[in-house]
């Protein structure tokens, strides 16, 4: 969701921190730093740990540590929340705060873009660039051009999609 690459592809980055490590908020920040490419801030709770469900998040994707417990947890893990969008690596689907099965655990520890605008514009322009790569892949666009190839012989454009050209029906 942040770096728009799965957990297997962050882990297989030789020169990123040690995975085990990023449970420390700091360590985190530089797994962050490292693929997304932008420059994060961490806020840690010590005394007042919210709950995930009673905390008003930005209108921009951040990354949350959350326990499940106050002062001795058992269990504790990143999660990334977007408004009231939870992304968890365990969980199967992507779920709303409200109905999220761990809403009641604290939040330790909060990071987030230093500059969240340039960070979605940033994160824009990598999706964009990795779908034109998947485009030239599947022979869709040549390669460094933004203009898709022009469909040759019977099945063309304007045969197969009338409607792109101004004509109704076909």
């Amino acid at each position: 969701m942040l770096a728009d690459l799965t957990y297997e592809e962050v882990a297989a980055r030789p020169s990123l921190p040690d995975l085990a490590r990023t449970r420390h908020p700091q360590e985190f920040r530089v797994l962050l730093e490292g693929v997304t490419g932008a420059a994060w801030r961490v806020r840690t709770f010590w005394w007042r740990r919210p709950v995930l469900a009673q905390f008003a998040f930005p209108e921009w994707p951040v990354a949350v540590f959350v326990q499940d417990e106050t002062w001795r947890p058992r269990l504790g893990q990143w999660v990334v929340v977007k408004r009231d969008l939870v992304h968890d690596p365990g969980e199967w689907a992507v779920c709303t705060v409200r109905w999220y099965s761990r809403r009641d655990w604290r939040i330790t520890a909060l990071a987030q873009p230093r500059r969240p605008s340039a960070f979605a514009e940033d994160q824009q322009h990598r999706r964009m660039a990795r779908y034109r790569r998947w485009l030239a892949m599947e022979g869709f666009l040549e390669a460094g051009s933004n203009e898709p190839l022009q469909p040759t012989g019977p099945a063309s454009g304007r045969a197969v999609f009338p409607w792109l050209h101004g004509r109704p029906g076909g």
